[in-house]
């Protein structure tokens, strides 16, 4: 995998708490880095799919009532389990 250098400052409580991190999960703190940083970026898809959602339902008004959702997540393996609700 191809890496690309990054020079960053960082408050010293921040750098405190990598290390510690570091040196708890026994990995070089460039991994602990990688890591939130991935983490990071997969919450960003996710708050964006949710914006997507959010702008759609904006544009025409269909939901799915949380009471229709619950029936349909509490039928699951059930042998009259209920087909996903539609908005």
């Amino acid at each position: 995998m191809n890496k690309i250098v990054r020079t960053i400052e960082i408050p010293a409580k921040m750098d405190a708490g990598l290390r510690q991190r570091a040196e708890a999960s026994g990995v070089e703190i460039t991994q602990v880095i990688e890591d939130a940083l991935g983490r990071y970026l997969e919450d960003i898809d996710d708050v964006a799919e949710d914006e997507r959602r959010w702008a759609q339902y904006e544009r025409d008004g269909k939901s799915i009532s949380g009471d229709a959702v619950k029936a349909w997540i509490d039928s699951w393996g059930k042998p009259d389990e209920l087909p996903m609700p539609k908005p």
